[in-house]
């Protein structure tokens, strides 16, 4: 992209006539993600696959496994990769690159529409700035200087909850749910007492790092499209980390707030465990202790009845074999985004058009009707562990509706198919791009 450096004063001004404070006033981003490409399979966050590392020897994906009916315990892949927007100009004055462009004898395009000023408030913005009438106080220089102490500011308090976030202990991600158990620091504000006149100043700092943090971790679980904002984590904030508002709190303290809630798509439970690897008892400087007394469990909120993700895979085209060895249909399918969570893929050989939504206890009692007992007790044994409670009902189910009936094709993330309803439909699922601590030991987390 070609925004330059009038391109981020303009941006700054409007973020502070919008209200915004430290983080919203760092301007653009040199690189960033695409919000709206979402769902788009190559582009948003995903198109490489990555693999999860260190599998044991002779354990096959879903996809080149044999088709079972009973359930299984196989990873599922995340994806990785997705296009960025990189802005390479932000240091440059658009009177700059234009006499570069003059001097090299390259044209350029402007859009006629950024010059009027009743068009968007950004060009009334942009306007103001030209005719130089605004206060010292906000013109360019002193906007692009704002801009760059609100920076070191953002990078001082993202760099504190990063280092929070990799202290974390994640002892289970279950991909086939989108769960999650995670032990965090014991508290986010300093041991050390803070003189009266840096408190409030601290205060906020603490809240950002809190803030921040329960961002990272709610990312890989939340089926948010866009970037959660922070001040929807305040109740979640004062819930689990009580120093925030009393930094003289303990653990005890915990006890008597809530222990379970829900925010941005996630339930949160608090669960009692002691428990600690030898590894995470000694804490350090630059590497917060965590609770010695409890976990918490993250999984999907339950869907609200106005909430009922669909994906409709219409019946695959017959393509015609190439060579002696054809590769297999599935991987012709297009991936789909479904709750912002799973990319899954499905080649439909059948003449009607297969569904992709949320498990229903409807579905659950015909896929039980259509196994033996033995089967029946394995699928019941793997709900009852991978997904209790109302969690099962956050899962994809894969159906086929025939004469106005749906019919349970399978359950594509515990890889459990209906022997009777496979009709040759094949799937792959893959979970969202999402980060760890770089101390998280994949191969034993990840289920």
């Amino acid at each position: 992209m070609a925004h330059h450096e009038d391109d981020q004063a303009e941006c700054v001004l409007l973020r502070l006539a919008q209200g915004h404070r430290c983080m919203g006033l760092r301007g653009m981003e040199p690189v960033k993600r695409i919000p709206e490409c979402w769902g788009i399979h190559g582009v948003y966050e995903s198109g490489l696959k990555e693999e999860i590392e260190g599998l044991k020897a002779g354990k096959k994906s879903r996809q080149e496994r044999p088709k079972k009916s009973v359930p299984s315990r196989a990873t599922i892949p995340f994806e990785d990769g997705g296009v960025t927007i990189h802005r390479p100009l932000l240091g440059f004055s658009k009177n700059r690159l234009r006499a570069t462009c003059e001097a090299m004898g390259v044209n350029w395009v402007e859009d006629e529409t950024n010059r009027d000023p009743t068009r968007t408030p950004r060009n009334a913005i942009r306007q103001l700035l030209r005719e130089g009438s605004l206060p010292r106080s906000l013109q360019k220089p002193s906007l692009l200087a704002l801009k760059d102490r609100m920076g070191a500011k953002a990078t001082s308090r993202t760099a504190r909850a990063n280092a929070a976030f990799e202290a974390c202990d994640i002892s289970m991600l279950d991909t086939r749910v989108g769960g999650m158990v995670v032990r965090l620091p014991s508290r986010v504000t300093g041991s050390k007492i803070v003189p009266p006149a840096y408190r409030q100043e601290s205060l906020i700092g603490s809240k950002y790092k809190a803030a921040l943090l329960l961002r990272q971790l709610l990312e890989i679980v939340s089926p948010r499209q866009d970037t959660i904002a922070l001040p929807k984590l305040d109740f979640a904030m004062a819930a689990i980390f009580p120093d925030i508002k009393n930094p003289a709190a303990s653990d005890l303290d915990k006890i008597l707030l809530p222990g379970q809630f829900t925010t941005n798509g996630v339930s949160f439970q608090r669960v009692r465990s002691s428990w600690q690897r030898p590894t995470d008892r000694n804490a350090t400087k630059s590497r917060p202790a965590l609770d010695k007394e409890f976990i918490w469990v993250l999984t999907r909120q339950p869907f609200f009845s106005s909430e009922n993700p669909i994906i409709e895979i219409n019946p695959s085209p017959k393509y015609p074999t190439i060579g002696s060895q054809p590769s297999s249909p599935l991987t012709r399918a297009a991936f789909r985004l479904w709750d912002s969570r799973y990319w899954i893929r499905v080649y439909n050989p059948t003449s009607s058009v297969l569904r992709v939504q949320p498990l229903r206890d409807t579905h659950l009692s015909q896929l039980r009707s259509s196994y033996n007992a033995k089967e029946r007790k394995a699928l019941n044994d793997l709900l009852r562990v991978a997904a209790p409670g109302k969690v099962r009902y956050t899962l994809p189910v894969l159906l086929q509706e025939q004469n106005g009936a749906e019919k349970v094709v399978a359950l594509p993330t515990l890889g459990v198919a209906n022997p009777k309803r496979e009709m040759g439909v094949e799937w792959e699922v893959r979970y969202k791009k999402l980060t760890l601590p770089r101390k998280t030991d994949i191969p034993r987390v990840v289920i």
